[in-house]
């Protein structure tokens, strides 16, 4: 009988915990999940944004412009939320 009694308790109070701590614990793994998303960019985060800018810098006037025309089309399929907007 007590066995079942502090089982209870026990079972009680971790439920109770879970309750209270889980609706913190989304949020903060949805608030860093936001976080991320903003500081990576689009097709590579910044590391991809530099390297972009220094092939552009050694890119011929010809290329240039064909880079210009092309602009928006080249990008990463998996962030299509980022193409999209791009070409718009």
């Amino acid at each position: 009988m007590t066995k079942s009694i502090i089982k209870s308790i026990v079972v009680g109070t971790l439920l109770g915990a879970a309750a209270f701590f889980m609706p913190k614990i989304i949020l903060g793994i949805i608030a860093i999940g936001i976080i991320f998303r903003v500081f990576h960019g689009c097709c590579g985060g910044a590391q991809h944004r530099f390297y972009r800018l220094d092939k552009i810098r050694l890119m011929s006037d010809e290329e240039y412009s064909e880079f210009k025309n092309g602009f928006g089309k080249n990008c990463c399929s998996s962030h299509s939320r980022c193409c999209n907007t791009a070409s718009k």
